[in-house]
Parts: C-alpha cells; sequence; structure tokens
C-alpha cells in the first residue's frame, strides 16, 4: 500500500469513537486502516466480523470511512474492492500490455493502477498479481516494464522453482544463402551429412555403363537416403536429380533466394517430421505473468528431451534472458555436423 500511495502515512493507531453514551474500539490487528488515494479512509474488516450495528456506529460517526471485507478464499476479489474503495484516477483488472512483433512478449498482470491522470507521463503506473504464481515477474522483466513506464509491485518474489522447458533448446537460423540455411538445419536436427558427395547411379558391372552424380549434400537417417541439391537452371542436373528419385533417394530441390521458412519446411517435409512454421508460444502457462510468442518450427528434439525450436527471429537480450529462465538454450551459431 506503501509503493501505490507513496508519501501517504500509514498509521497503528486503533479506531476508537467515542459516543455520548458509548465507546468503540477496534484491534488495529484485525480491523487495520488504510488512507485511500481521494484522501478518505478505509477500514479492513477481517473476515466479515463486524455486526451491523458495530458497521451503522462506525459509519454515524465517520461517514467518510469505507469498510472492506477481507476473506483468504478469494484474495483477487478483496484487492478488487479494495482498490474501488480507495478512489484511484484508474484501476484495471486482468490488465495485459504486449510488446514486439516477432519475438512476441505480453505481460499479464491482476490489476493496473494509476494515481492520477498525470501517471503515465510519470511514469508511475503499478502493476501487481494478487495470487501467487509458479512464475513471477523476474527482475529483467521488472526492468524492462520499468522503462516503459510500470512499476512492479511483487507480492510473490521469484524462488527456486522447476524450469518448465528445461533440455529444450531454440537454434536462430538468420543465414541468408539456401545452402548455409540447409546446413544451419541439418545440423541443429542432428543428421550428420556429406558435402559433395559422390553416388552411383549406373554400375559399369551391371549394365557396362557407369555413371555417378554428385550431391551437393548427403545423409542417411532410418535407412533411408537423402540428396540435398542446389538447383541453378541445370536442365541436365534436374534430370540427374529426377532419377535419383527413381532410385529411391529422397532429393530436396533448393532454389535461389529461398529463406529459411523455406528451406527449413522443404527438410523437415521429407524427413516427415510433424513441424508447421507458425506463431509459436515458447513461454505460455496460466501459471505465468508473462508470455513469449516466435515465429517457426516446433519440434520434438532428437534427443527426445524437452523441445527444439527453429526460428530465423533473433531474440533480443531481454526475451533471450527470459527464455533462458524457463530451460531454454539458445544457439545462434550451430556448429556443422558434417562427415568427413
Amino acid at each position: 500500500w506503501e509503493k501505490l500511495l507513496p508519501g501517504q502515512h500509514l498509521s497503528n493507531d486503533a479506531l476508537s469513537i467515542k459516543g455520548d453514551n458509548y465507546t468503540l474500539d477496534l484491534s488495529p490487528d484485525r480491523f487495520p486502516i488504510l488512507p485511500a488515494a481521494d484522501g478518505g479512509k478505509i477500514l479492513i474488516e477481517a473476515g466479515g466480523k463486524l455486526s451491523p450495528l458495530v458497521k451503522s456506529l462506525i459509519q454515524g460517526h465517520e461517514p467518510g470511512t469505507r469498510i472492506v471485507t477481507y476473506t483468504p478464499k478469494n484474495r483477487k476479489r478483496f484487492f478488487a474492492n479494495l482498490l474501488s474503495a480507495a478512489g484511484f484516477y484508474s484501476v484495471e483488472e486482468d490488465f495485459t500490455v504486449a510488446f514486439g512483433s516477432d519475438p512476441k512478449l505480453t505481460v499479464t498482470t491482476d490489476f493496473k493502477v494509476e494515481n492520477d491522470a498525470n501517471s503515465p507521463l510519470q511514469h508511475d503506473i503499478y502493476l501487481f498479481n494478487s495470487e501467487p504464481r509458479s512464475g513471477s515477474i523476474p527482475a529483467v522483466l521488472a526492468d524492462y516494464l520499468a522503462g516503459q513506464g510500470f512499476k512492479v509491485i511483487d507480492f510473490y518474489p521469484s524462488g527456486q522453482r522447476e524450469r518448465p522447458m528445461a533440455g529444450s533448446s531454440i537454434d536462430v537460423i538468420n543465414d541468408k544463402e539456401p545452402s548455409a540455411l540447409a546446413d544451419k538445419v541439418m545440423s541443429a536436427l542432428g543428421l550428420g551429412y556429406e558435402q559433395e558427395r559422390e553416388i552411383d547411379l549406373l554400375s559399369m558391372r551391371e549394365g557396362g555403363v557407369a555413371l555417378r552424380v554428385k550431391a551437393d549434400r548427403y545423409f542417411e537417417k532410418n535407412g533411408e537416403r537423402y540428396v540435398v541439391s542446389f538447383f541453378k537452371g541445370d536442365p541436365e542436373n534436374y534430370t540427374l536429380l529426377r532419377l535419383l528419385e527413381t532410385e529411391r533417394y529422397h532429393v530436396i530441390m533448393l532454389t535461389p533466394g529461398e529463406d529459411f521458412r523455406s528451406v527449413a519446411g522443404k527438410i523437415l517435409s521429407q524427413l516427415r517430421l510433424p513441424g508447421r512454421y507458425a506463431m509459436q508460444n515458447l513461454i505460455a502457462s496460466s501459471d505465468m505473468p508473462y508470455t513469449i510468442q516466435m515465429s517457426g518450427f516446433m519440434l520434438n528434439a532428437p534427443d527426445k528431451r524437452g523441445k527444439l525450436f527453429l526460428t530465423g527471429s533473433s531474440p533480443d537480450r531481454l526475451i533471450g534472458e527470459l527464455l533462458e529462465l524457463n530451460g531454454y538454450t539458445i544457439h545462434d551459431s550451430h556448429d556443422a555436423v558434417v562427415r568427413k
């Protein structure tokens, strides 16, 4: 309350009323008094223990006093009633604010409070959650929000908790050339590939004709053979690639100008991996006060521990720290997995 109303004095004095023929005293431990934003006074009634007679005496003697009942079963409703009684300039429940587009950071809090009409200009908009969550607002996010004009009041500071995406990794692949993109995607998937592999398409021993085809990239997975070719308009090369397909090679043909989404999509499609390019929820939980979304492909990790996220979008420092706090490991320059 002191943070919401800086400069206001919080008194520990008990409420005491003296009438002509009665004296009424309330314990400050059970019935604390808080100052209101508009100069009034709020009496917290613990557990609804005040009788109608006592309430009538209080409000008859001090008509500006507002009585707010506290019950531990619904803390959020209590805070809603308390903030409403306090006479703040603005109170918004279930407040959400988003930053960026890709990555997109969304922060959700139970309440946003403004003291007066100048709060946005003075950077004293307050955000807080009334219920405990498994993940509160970490310091790095609170600092960022402060720079955006929001002050965080945290009843439940971050403590030790299980990181929900432990073992998951994010591979940032933002090269421009299709060949470099393909190498990074294959390396992220743990595919040991060969460069410029010569494949015997026709054997001299079998028909008296030997034909060898050079593949830009070659790898095997689950007993199947894959060829990655960077097509530049050569009709002969196109014909040879089609011959490889007749020999049950999976051919991934890439053309100049293809971007990350196209290259990764072709490789994942040939591997029959269930990945779809979309805005993916990297951090999304009803217990978390923030979410992070990024565009890319979300897959099960090759080692079956956690998730593997492939993206062409680079997270900034804030997004990166939040992702790492939640168990992600970020790779922005994956080492090539090349078989010699």
